[in-house]
């Protein structure tokens, strides 16, 4: 890598004046949903700028220059309109996707995933069940993450995923060992630094991510290499605290991924479809229907048991922390369990029902 090789990434996430209907339905989330307006602004002012918004596939890496790349996390129902916004100015993304909520109400199905790849976007995994705090996970939780993930990603469109972003923003050299190990080769942070990095063979990216109040001034410094320097010195503040007050900030995370309640309407909707959808599936154990990991649905998985549902025989048979593992990594197992039939040409179907 040249020392000189600078790259400007921007982590974005739902673009939509309505954020009821795109992305994660959280408190923590509504900060980065910018309208429709303030995006178009923000690229306005992109393009005004030196660099043209580029793929990271396509950065040379043995040559000293400047490059500004876009991405968006979540993988929200917005996506598939910023792809396009991005596609009327001749520009490509990279689009990273929570694949446990492929299919469901507020996220991109799998046939408007498979048409973003086409439209010349990088699509990469955002993990699978999008841990709050990703460096507070085990090793083997981490692994598993990511090998779900890239696994079904790479079922759907036919090619390998190599591209990925950590969920949250929390890193930790064992969290970009972990992006490594699983054969990435290249991996965001929510850090903002110009100069890439590596974990073996995988390159590290730092990014700024914009918000609701970031002014296109702001994103306009940025893209031209200004301003990074204070963006990383807030962010290790935020760090520092982070760590220092470890507890506190658990509880404040916590409180913040607290999933929204649906509207009167939507719980309408909601009721009536699992009342549609109430039957058992074909093959499957009784009642296993209601157990499911959404992309179990999203793309064909044969329903199987969760294990360890019954949470109280755990408890009293394992140790605590077992059994938090136990309850952490059921959704990975329930999607794992499913991949090999999916190697074989398993159907890809997505699905639109919501859980309880």
């Amino acid at each position: 890598m040249d020392r000189g090789l600078k790259i400007a990434s921007l982590a974005y996430h739902d673009v939509t004046d309505d954020p009821s209907t795109s992305g994660l339905q959280r408190p923590g989330a509504l900060p980065y949903k910018l309208g429709w307006r303030a995006f178009r602004a923000h690229l306005d002012a992109l393009g005004a700028g030196p660099c043209t918004p580029t793929l990271v596939c396509d950065v040379p890496w043995t040559r000293a220059g400047r490059h500004l790349l876009l991405t968006f996390d979540d993988g929200g129902k917005s996506a598939l309109s910023t792809g396009e916004e991005l596609c009327r100015r001749g520009w490509r993304g990279h689009f990273f996707i929570v694949t446990s909520r492929i299919g469901t109400r507020t996220f991109l199905d799998a046939s408007e995933i498979r048409h973003l790849r086409s439209c010349g976007h990088v699509v990469g995994s955002h993990s699978h069940t999008h841990p709050d705090i990703f460096r507070a996970q085990t090793p083997h939780r981490m692994a598993e993450e990511w090998r779900v993930s890239c696994a079904i990603l790479g079922t759907l469109l036919g090619e390998q995923c190599v591209t990925a972003s950590v969920p949250g923003g929390d890193i930790s050299a064992a969290v970009l060992r972990s992006g490594a190990n699983a054969g990435l080769r290249y991996l965001f942070t929510s850090e903002p630094r110009l100069g890439p990095g590596q974990a073996d063979e995988c390159w590290v990216l730092g990014r700024f991510t914009p918000k609701v109040g970031s002014s296109p001034h702001q994103v306009a410094r940025l893209a031209r290499f200004r301003g990074w320097t204070r963006a990383r010195a807030v962010r290790e503040i935020k760090v520092f605290a982070r760590v220092a007050l470890a507890p506190l900030y658990r509880w404040h995370v916590a409180r913040q991924s607290r999933e929204s309640a649906p509207s009167a309407a939507e719980s309408g909707r909601r009721i009536a479809r699992l009342g549609r959808a109430r039957g058992p599936v074909p093959g499957a154990p009784r009642h296993a229907h209601r157990r499911l990991d959404p992309v179990a649905r999203s793309v064909g998985l044969r329903p199987t048991r969760v294990p360890g549902v019954r949470a109280r025989r755990v408890r009293r048979r394992v140790p605590a922390g077992a059994a938090r593992e136990a309850r952490a990594t059921a959704p990975l197992r329930i999607a794992a369990s499913g991949l090999a039939d999916l190697e074989h040409g398993a159907a890809v179907r997505p699905c639109r029902r919501l859980h309880r």
